[in-house]
This record gives C-alpha cells, structure tokens and sequence, in this order.
C-alpha cells in the first residue's frame, strides 16, 4: 500500500473514532457549535479529547494494510 493510502486510512479512522467519542460523550451528534467546544491534542497513534478543559477521552488508533475502498 503507498504511503499516501496509509495516512489517509489512518486519517479517516481517527476521525471516525474521535466522533465516536464525542457522539458518546453527549449522547447525540454533535452540532457545528458544540465541536468547537471540544480540543484534540493529535500525537503520534492517539489523539487526546477535551470538553471546556475537562478531559474526555484517548482515542488510540492504527491502520491495517487493506485497500481503500
């Protein structure tokens, strides 16, 4: 897989588990509004969720070698 696939997988799958988390931590989806509410510190493999200073939750995340589809 080129490199340029495994970044965008790995993009994609940490948007969806960083939505996942939020959409759980308020139990509804998220309005425009209410995301910007939230600030996610991205480090390498994990990304860090907090709401107004409180912490949310870690998302940790890696990606697999099968193609986009």
């Amino acid at each position: 897989m080129s490199e340029k696939n495994v970044l965008l997988k790995m993009t994609m799958e940490k948007a969806r588990l960083i939505n996942e988390l939020i959409t759980m931590f308020l139990g509804h989806e998220p309005t425009k509004e209410e995301k910007k509410q939230f600030h996610i510190m991205n480090r390498l493999g994990e990304s860090i969720v907090y709401f107004k200073g409180d912490l949310v939750g870690t998302v940790k995340y890696e990606t697999d070698d099968e193609p986009i589809m």
